[in-house]
Parts: structure tokens; sequence; C-alpha cells
């Protein structure tokens, strides 16, 4: 019980954090964010951050690793649209 207690009050405070920095963000730069600035307030936030970051990198890979089949097998995957 003590652990789960630890692991829920970790996640808690690393939630928080990531809110103020995002909100610090929102604040600070607005809406019209370049990209350097969004991956440095993201890389700021901790974990959470980080975690947006990969999800963000594996997104692009799946997208480049998919797009990349139409042009390995083009013959396939257009018979299947068929």
């Amino acid at each position: 019980m003590t652990f789960f207690m630890m692991v829920l009050t970790a996640v808690a405070i690393m939630l928080l954090w990531f809110i103020m920095v995002i909100l610090a963000a929102k604040c600070t730069v607005g809406k019209g964010a370049k990209t350097w600035q969004i991956f440095a307030f993201l890389f700021l936030a901790g974990p959470v951050g980080w975690g947006v970051v990969c999800v963000m990198v594996m997104l692009e890979l799946i997208d480049k690793c998919h797009n990349g089949w139409h042009k390995v097998f083009p013959e396939k995957l257009n018979e299947k649209k068929k």
C-alpha cells in the first residue's frame, strides 16, 4: 500500500509540474510558438514532457514507415484498394 501511494504521489507531482510548465509556456510564448520553443518547454516539463516527445517521434517513424511500404510494394497495395 505504501508503494502504491508513493507511485501515485510521484505521478501527481509530475503531472502538476507538466501542467505548470505548459501554462507558463502558454503565457510567455503564446500560440505562435516556434518548434524549438515547444521542444524546450517539453524538455523542461520533465518525464511527462519527454513522454510526449517520444510519442511524437514514434508517430513520425510509423508514418514514414507506412509511406515507405507504398514505395516498396506499390502494386500490392494498389490491388487491395480496388
